[in-house]
């Protein structure tokens, strides 16, 4: 990553800063500076980082987050009900690209705990992209009642429920028949 010039410092958003922190080398660095502090657990000395194999190989969350490069500005923003499918289609397909297909599928469970720790992180940026792109009503007021747990798996799935079998939406698409 780049280094921040002094002046710009300020112009640096939450998601940057969050994006820092999940960053790899962020928590090495703050590993080393934490070997022999008291009271300070670390796990630096032993030879193994967080999510990578005692084998020296990179664990999937570690491929994960060294290949995505996470563009969260590549998602449509969903202003309108009436314009879910299309954005929702749009959402899929980008996923695709960013290999998040796993948190739009709401029969997905993890096995292993491998497996499990990529599709937290996988949660996480799907959450921020969720954050950023949902405006209407529904989809802020899911964003919020997520907002401690980040279970994008969760709003999808009642998003799309609300979207697709709410009363509002059968006479929605009724009255789109009719015309």
């Amino acid at each position: 990553s780049e280094d921040i010039l002094p002046d710009k410092w300020v112009d640096i958003t939450y998601n940057d800063f969050r994006d820092y922190r999940i960053n790899h080398n962020w928590s090495m660095m703050n590993k080393r500076a934490n070997i022999g502090v008291p009271g300070v657990s670390s796990s630096a000395g032993s030879g193994t980082t967080s999510g990578t194999l005692a084998t020296g190989r990179k664990s999937q969350s570690e491929v994960f987050r060294s290949t995505i490069k996470k563009d969260y500005g590549s998602y449509p923003i969903l202003k309108q009900d009436n314009d879910f499918e299309e954005w929702y289609r749009q959402v899929k397909a980008q996923s695709n690209i960013h290999d998040v297909t796993d948190v739009f599928d709401e029969s997905y469970v993890p096995a292993g705990l491998e497996e499990t720790e990529l599709f937290q992180i996988k949660q996480q940026f799907v959450y921020a992209v969720l954050l950023r792109t949902l405006l209407t009503n529904k989809g802020k007021s899911l964003v919020r009642e997520n907002e401690g747990n980040h279970d994008a798996q969760k709003i999808i799935k009642e998003l799309i429920a609300h979207h697709r079998k709410s009363t509002k939406s059968e006479l929605e698409s009724t009255d789109r028949l009719a015309y």
